[in-house]
């Protein structure tokens, strides 16, 4: 109905509009039913088809004959089911018909898959066992220190009851004992706690007169215990209370008291005749 009343109002263009109507009868198996036509002023109808895919095809009817644009013509355009259709007036579109038709895809939900995850077996590396080797510590021989007495501390220091008239040389022996057990005197370079030495005093008159009334005095050492006494010369010993005689039983006499001075009479010293004191004692 709507067909023929613009038909109607546009006798000018009936030809074009006849050819138009033909071929659009032509594809009536391919496209909806209807088409909407506006005439125009200027005496050309246009159809415009836009499809569901998005392309457009324009068709324009005038006087002097019809015009399809974009290369298709219009017998052979392929609309689907709901095709869409836009009628413009030259170059401006005035209604859209039939409204888009908008379908939900359907979703298809993926079913659901179990992912069981994998299992990892580690098989432990086998443990290799290096047998222990267990080495003794080195046997340590440990000397005990040797602890050693200044031979300075054991000095004697002779002291005259006149001056400048004897002379005192002392020297320092330590005893050892050799292969047969007997007693042997050397030179004292290392002395210890335990060890005995022999003190060998010698006393020499120095002037050319014969002595009388001068006498020599020692302090010993306080790490010193006396042992024994051998003097050619009267001996003297004090335990710090005077000085008393000792009886000497021939040269060497075994002292057992813990003197701590002696003292000699030197009279009997010549000036020719040097005389020997010999202290034997134990260091402590």
């Amino acid at each position: 109905m709507m067909m023929s009343s613009v038909l109607s109002r546009s006798a000018s263009i009936a030809a074009p509009l006849s050819a138009l109507f033909a071929a659009m009868l032509s594809i009536s198996a391919h496209a909806a039913p209807e088409v909407y036509v506006t005439p125009n002023v200027g005496g050309t109808t246009t159809v415009v088809e836009q499809h569901s895919d998005g392309s457009i095809s324009t068709i324009s009817a005038s006087p002097s004959g019809i015009t399809m644009r974009d290369g298709m013509p219009y017998s052979v355009t392929t609309v689907n089911t709901t095709p869409r259709y836009s009628i413009r007036q030259g170059t401006t579109t005035v209604t859209t018909l039939p409204a888009p038709v908008t379908v939900a895809p359907t979703v298809i939900a993926a079913p659901a898959v179990t992912v069981t995850p994998a299992t990892t077996v580690v098989t432990p590396a086998p443990t290799v066992l290096t047998p222990v080797t267990t080495v003794a510590p080195p046997v340590m021989t440990t000397t005990p220190a040797v602890t050693t007495v200044s031979i300075d501390t054991l000095q004697l220091q002779p002291t005259f009851s006149a001056p400048n008239v004897v002379n005192a040389n002392t020297k320092i022996m330590k005893i050892l004992k050799n292969s047969d057990g007997r007693d042997v005197a050397v030179p004292a370079n290392h002395i210890a706690p335990g060890d005995v030495i022999e003190y060998r005093t010698t006393y020499t008159n120095t002037s050319a007169q014969p002595i009388s009334n001068v006498n020599a005095t020692v302090a010993l050492p306080s790490n010193v215990q006396l042992v024994s006494l051998n003097s050619p010369l009267p001996t003297l010993a004090t335990t710090g209370n005077g000085y008393q005689t000792i009886q000497q039983m021939g040269n060497t006499t075994v002292i057992q008291e813990n003197y701590s001075g002696l003292r000699w009479d030197l009279a009997n010293v010549t000036t020719d005749a040097p005389q020997t004191v010999v202290i034997r004692a134990k260091v402590q």
